[in-house]
């Protein structure tokens, strides 16, 4: 008997960013199995009606955006988006149905589920959780927060992380699995949202396998051709150009770098409010390097010439970004916060803690570690590149993403 999976995605900012890919390598995960029929779900969608469509694989159902998804509204919107995916997927209630939910938005959904299918599955993915962004990924604050007896002392912010966490965690407990990116979100969620054990599993993000073995000469080329002397060094960031992506710490801990030695490029590739970080560079304007956002051909090729990937991040949960480095080689300077640390594992010398944007003592440690290994690569060391790619292969691959799915929805159906 097939396995029925609905994969649910929404139109967002997200859908464009770290979701968004996480749902192509679903989509790629799922067609490749035989055994598995896949039904991807557009919801919010920029389509302007309802549009049904066979893909390469499987079927999608891309329903319209609503502009004001408040109160009764939202509910009324998903119960409508409901009623469409089973007039578009007439499946009968005796086939094994699968419900993938990416978004906590979807927990009106579950309910609708369960009368329709109540012997279906359901996981819910964790791409993120609102406290992190709150509170910066602070994870001491949080529990602080959790542990107040009146909860009326609290300012709107606070009060507002506890709202944040009570509907997490009563879409954590409805969903028959959950699926964490990260050990650490794994171990939040037994020991702060109190979710038992065997409810949650890790699977991390893979990604399909596009990098090349690119030699020094391309290597060269290819700086050349992007305005670079052979012999200067990239440092790359890729991502929002938001506070809690730490770009501004980045860039004050590369001026400081920038004082020792004048061989080094910084680029920023992402969209956001370069206003805000345009001033930081002031008088450096050749050595610092806004790209906007790139499309993923043009980003290879930057990913081709760094030397070194820096993600000051101040909460992650598993970044494509980081893997994508990790695929090319690229030896990773990262924050120690929520998800990052457990993906460089092991490389304490390429770690720094950080708390806000302008701490004084990140930047302090970044452009420490900056000048270090910047030497290390001058002086021709290049261990670090294997170590970068073997984590890929290892922790991050397609294939092994393919396996520990397959294993979750055997597992699941028995």
């Amino acid at each position: 008997m097939k396995k029925h999976i609905f994969l649910f995605n929404e139109g967002s900012r997200a859908a464009v960013y770290g979701i968004g890919t996480y749902i192509r390598q679903m989509v790629s995960c799922l067609t490749s199995t035989e055994e598995v029929s896949l039904h991807l779900v557009q919801l919010n969608s920029d389509v302007e009606k309802v549009t049904f469509s066979l893909q390469e694989g499987y079927e999608e159902l891309s329903i319209p955006r609503c502009l004001f998804l408040l109160g009764d509204k939202s509910i009324r919107y998903y119960r409508s988006a409901w009623r469409l995916v089973q007039l578009y997927f007439p499946i009968a209630e005796s086939e094994s149905v699968f419900f993938l939910l990416n978004y906590s938005s979807h927990h009106t959904l579950i309910p609708q589920m369960r009368v329709a299918f109540p012997s279906c599955r359901i996981y819910f993915a964790i791409h993120y959780q609102d406290w992190c962004f709150s509170l910066n990924g602070n994870v001491s604050r949080f529990r602080e927060l959790l542990q107040t007896q009146d909860i009326d002392t609290l300012d709107s912010a606070g009060k507002e992380v506890l709202t944040s966490y009570r509907k997490e965690k009563e879409i954590y407990e409805q969903a028959d699995k959950v699926i964490c990116l990260s050990r650490f979100t794994e171990r939040l969620l037994w020991d702060e949202y109190r979710i038992a054990r065997d409810k949650t599993v890790v699977i991390y993000n893979g990604l399909k396998d596009e990098a090349d073995n690119c030699l020094s000469e391309v290597k060269k080329q290819l700086k050349e051709q992007f305005g670079f002397q052979p012999e200067e060094k990239i440092v790359l960031f890729v991502g929002r150009l938001d506070p809690i992506k730490g770009v501004r710490t980045l860039i004050r801990s590369f001026l400081s770098v920038l004082e020792k030695r004048k061989d080094c490029h910084l680029i920023l590739v992402g969209d956001g409010d370069f206003s805000r970080y345009l001033k930081v560079c002031d008088g450096h304007w050749n050595k610092i390097i806004f790209t906007g956002r790139l499309e993923k051909e043009r980003l290879y090729q930057f990913y081709r010439i760094a030397d070194i990937g820096v993600l000051p991040s101040m909460h992650e949960q598993c970044s494509y970004t980081a893997i994508e480095m990790m695929m090319f080689g690229i030896p990773l300077i990262t924050s120690t916060t929520t998800g990052l640390k457990e993906m460089v594992e092991n490389e304490s010398e390429t770690l720094f803690d950080i708390e806000s944007e302008d701490d004084e003592n990140a930047i302090s440690f970044l452009s420490a570690l900056l000048n270090n290994v910047l030497s290390e690569i001058s002086n021709g060391i290049t261990y670090r590149q294997f170590v970068s790619r073997e984590k890929y292969e290892k922790h991050y691959s397609i294939d092994r993403m393919k396996h520990e799915l397959s294993c979750l929805l055997d597992d699941l159906s028995r």
